[in-house]
């Protein structure tokens, strides 16, 4: 039994085709746009706990 893409690909529905890949394309960009906050919450997570330790850190020193 063919796909319905096999048979896109088959009768040359283009549009069809063409309609798929700028989904997947617009699904893959918020994909990485979701990523990338997700890096930028990780960094200021990392920096929040760096300047935690060296409160810390200092408080033990003082």
């Amino acid at each position: 039994m063919m796909s319905k893409i096999d048979k896109w690909e088959t009768n040359r529905e283009l549009e069809d085709l063409d309609r798929r890949a700028a989904h997947a394309e617009e699904y893959a960009a918020r994909g990485v746009a979701v990523a990338m906050a997700a890096i930028k919450e990780a960094e200021e997570v990392i920096l929040e706990a760096i300047s935690a330790r060296l409160d810390a850190t200092n408080a033990h020193n003082e």
